[in-house]
């Protein structure tokens, strides 16, 4: 095992044709899913441990540890995976894609791309047709244009998306709180709030010494009003400026808006609009009070059309309270999701009454989406209400989502990571664009990770993920694993991560999943990384 640790990578074409070599001395063709994953895992921490000894001396003291103690990482580890590849097998059946069909006809052509925070509470898993970028606080990575200096997305999936004249895309900035416990919100906005002083987050750059102020203001009322302030000044301007850059370049009317701002209630899997955050002031923008505010609340919704919705439901409420985050159970759960939001999105045939509260709201107070985007917005609220008429989830209460318990960490540099759709256990999933990024943003979620102590005195697991396509010929292969040997590296020369490893708080494990399916196909063990 131990020979290929050992050869000196003289450049970087030589160790990706190493890695494909051994690939063919295995028996393996490109792009084909290798079963021999145990064996993998226990060569990864086996290099793992011995580069340790060589090059980091002083990061290995603690992890000089028994095959025993090993043992049970890799069932861990196993276990993750396996479960990650199951889903993936439900997330893609036939069944599923056709239901997820289905429901594409009723939100409509628009693209919706859901930007939330890494939080393990908002699971992808439910989200269908939507995609979803994960990011502390759901507050986009920004940069600088080098010419404008106007803040633009480092997202290169989202920046592609706004580049499209022929879609209609519609942007949900999704804040988060506990509405049954007012410390129970976004640990990332927090760190925001307390940090103003020291300046040293990553969104204050992008913000003027008023737009700070506001923020500040905001969070003396509550974080997550801070929250969708945030959202608003930074990833909705820069959504909106990127998207009218690249539609003036085409030739292209710009939509007029691109993004909107909601609050997801963690203990009832719920949104609420509030609307509007902002008004023109004498003195430039200002914060609207609650009270002028408008409130539209998927739970107080479902709470007051109950009846009707018993009505046209083929289960009664709550029948899915148990069960709708259960592998085994969770294409039956879908299945009655997506009818019955079918039905709430057709007046004529569901619930009238429901359906104009719904879309009189949207119409009245955003008067800037188009038709598509109306309709896409639409469907998501009565989806949620949907959602929680089937689960009970209207009337607070415990629930798998409602507290902290990520079991693993996924981090990827786009939104292809473990666990993604994931239903039976939360874990925190994290696009990371850059190091300095990706380097904020586990510091974050291993923090939380320790305060519920979920993996005791074991280092929390990292999946490091590089995606590539199943049967993608040699060329993509080596790509994938320069590409993996890069992230990993570019997080170990951060001395943040290396410190975390050193007190064997956590465990990197790179991995290659499928661009198609998001099944992990191989943990990458051999020179590529250790070379």
């Amino acid at each position: 095992m131990l020979k290929f640790f050992f050869v000196v990578k003289t450049s970087r074409v030589k160790s990706n044709k190493l890695m494909v070599e051994l690939r063919r001395q295995e028996g393996l063709t490109s792009g084909e899913v290798r079963a021999n994953l145990p064996e993998q895992l226990n060569r990864y921490l086996v290099n793992f441990k011995g580069r340790l000894r060589i090059v980091r001396p002083d990061l290995a003291t603690r992890w000089l540890d028994s095959e025993v103690q090993d043992a049970n990482l890799i069932k861990k580890i196993l276990g993750f995976i396996g479960d990650n590849n199951e889903m993936c097998e439900v997330w893609y059946s036939e069944r599923m894609q056709q239901a997820r069909d289905k429901e594409l006809e009723s939100q409509g052509p628009t693209h919706v791309f859901k930007i939330k925070c890494i939080d393990g509470r908002k699971p992808r898993g439910f989200e269908g047709p939507a995609n979803s970028l994960k990011a502390e606080g759901g507050l986009l990575a920004l940069k600088h244009d080098p010419t404008t200096r106007r803040p633009e997305p480092l997202s290169s999936e989202i920046c592609i998306a706004l580049s499209d004249s022929n879609a209609d895309l519609l942007e949900m900035n999704v804040a988060h709180y506990d509405s049954t416990d007012p410390n129970h919100g976004c640990a990332a906005i927090g760190r925001v709030i307390t940090d103003h002083s020291k300046g040293e987050e990553s969104v204050w750059p992008f913000l003027s010494s008023h737009e700070k102020s506001l923020v500040i203001q905001a969070g003396g009322i509550s974080h997550e009003y801070a929250g969708m302030v945030l959202m608003e000044l930074t990833n909705s301007k820069a959504l909106n400026e990127i998207h009218r850059r690249y539609m003036v370049c085409s030739d292209t009317q710009p939509i007029k808006q691109v993004a909107v701002t909601v609050l997801a209630d963690t203990r009832t899997m719920g949104l609420e609009l509030r609307v509007p955050l902002l008004k023109a002031g004498q003195a430039g923008l200002e914060l609207v009070p609650a009270n002028e505010q408008k409130v539209l609340s998927t739970a107080q919704l479902t709470h007051d059309f109950e009846t009707d919705l018993t009505r046209v439901s083929n289960f009664p409420v709550g029948a899915f309270k148990e069960t709708f985050n259960d592998k085994e159970h969770f294409v039956d759960y879908y299945e009655a999701l997506v009818d019955l939001s079918a039905v709430l999105s057709k007046p004529e045939n569901g619930v009238s009454l429901l359906f104009e509260k719904v879309n009189s709201f949207i119409k009245e107070n955003y008067p800037n989406l188009s038709s598509g985007q109306t309709q896409a917005f639409r469907y998501r609220v009565l989806r949620t209400v949907a959602h929680q008429y089937l689960t009970g989830l209207h009337h607070p209460q415990d629930h798998p989502f409602s507290d902290h318990d990520e079991k693993f960490i996924s981090i990827g540099p786009g939104t292809d990571y473990v666990g993604k759709y994931e239903t039976d256990k939360q874990c925190f999933r994290m696009s990371g664009p850059d190091a300095k990024t990706a380097t904020r943003r586990l510091v974050i979620a291993a923090s939380v990770m320790d305060k519920t102590k979920v993996d005791g005195e074991d280092p929390h697991i990292i999946f490091l993920c590089t995606p590539v396509r199943e049967n993608g010929d040699a060329e993509e292969y080596q790509n994938a694993y320069a590409d993996s040997a890069t992230f990993y590296r570019s997080l170990m020369n951060k001395k943040i991560i290396r410190d975390l490893i050193r007190s064997k708080n956590i465990l990197p494990v790179p991995v290659l999943i499928s661009f198609e399916t998001n099944k992990v196909l191989e943990v990458v063990s051999k020179n590529a990384i250790f070379a």
